[in-house]
């Protein structure tokens, strides 16, 4: 079951409050589970069954660093923070030790939250990566909830800690270098009950977006007297930001240019007179990067039904 200290529980939010004032405070009461933030947080016991926890000590990994160039970030480290909630401590992952604290599918009974902050040398792309240490007789969750805070906005990653035990696994790779400071957050809110979420190191990875998107017109629809466009493709890394739009007449009419730079993913286009048209997109990244116009029309509207 749940370890006994650290109060009822609490909101997600109320957790969040507490531990950005816990983030100014010094730091905590001496035999407390160390964080970077100073948050005084009650070491509930070991894994190996010191101070008489209910989880026996299993051999532990032996953690893998971060990649060459990374930002790491360790449990109990300088910009590691926690809330005043029921922790406990296993003897095994990077630095020698993570904390963990069991899963609950009840965000009104959340009581752990624990917070990443770097310090990047330069905006840019990053892959965020957390580590998932191996060790202890509590199976991890399979649905841990990590939130990535990026250019002011937030991301929600579900992990399968048990199936990513003993590596590095991916949060994903964001823009960091806006207004808002990087940050991953983790609680002990997730997609099951009583297993243990394990809180280890996070790291930041320099990424560079070279490759350029591959823009599409998904659909098309009759819409009063002309027609609309849906736009939309893929990208490996910085998403897409916008499209240009070619059309041409039907059937042996050349390519006109006719909207730039749009960020919008629907378009209309009319009115057509009863004439037929087909057209091709072309996409930029965030990074920059432009495809080439492709040689065929992406879609035409002879394919849409009459």
């Amino acid at each position: 079951g749940r370890g006994g200290g650290g109060g009822g529980g609490r909101g997600i939010g109320e957790i969040a409050q507490a531990l950005e004032e816990a983030g100014n405070e010094e730091d905590g009461d001496e035999g407390a589970v160390g964080f970077g933030g100073g948050a005084g947080v009650d070491a509930e016991t070991f894994e190996d069954g010191a101070q008489g926890g209910d989880d026996d000590f299993a051999a532990g990994d032996e953690a893998g660093d971060a990649e060459d160039g990374a930002v790491p970030v360790d449990n109990g480290g300088s910009g590691y923070n926690a809330n005043a909630g029921t922790w406990y401590q296993a003897r095994c992952g990077m630095g020698g030790s993570h904390d963990w604290t069991y899963s609950t599918t009840d965000t009104g009974a959340a009581e752990n939250l624990a917070a990443w902050t770097a310090g990047l040398p330069q905006p840019g792309f990053y892959e965020v990566k957390a580590y998932i240490p191996e060790c202890g007789k509590v199976a991890a969750t399979k649905a841990a909830r990590y939130r990535i805070t990026h250019d002011g906005a937030v991301t929600e990653v579900t992990i399968n800690q048990e199936r990513a035990i003993g590596s590095w696994v991916s949060l994903g790779t964001y823009h960091f270098g806006g207004e808002s400071t990087p940050i991953v957050e983790l609680s002990d809110v997730a997609g099951d009950n009583e297993r243990a979420v394990r809180f280890d190191a996070v790291a930041w990875s320099q990424r560079n977006d070279s490759t350029p998107p591959n823009g599409d017109v998904t659909q098309i629809v009759r819409k009063d007297n002309g027609y609309m466009l849906s736009l939309g493709g893929t990208d490996d890394m910085s998403g897409i930001a916008d499209y240009d739009i070619q059309y041409r007449q039907l059937p042996k009419g050349g390519w006109t240019d006719w909207k730039s730079a749009v960020a919008e993913h629907q378009v209309w286009f009319g009115p057509d007179e009863g004439k037929h048209f087909e057209f091709r997109v072309r996409a930029r990244d965030w990074a920059g990067n432009q495809e080439t116009w492709p040689e065929a029309a992406d879609i035409a509207t002879t394919e849409v039904a009459q």
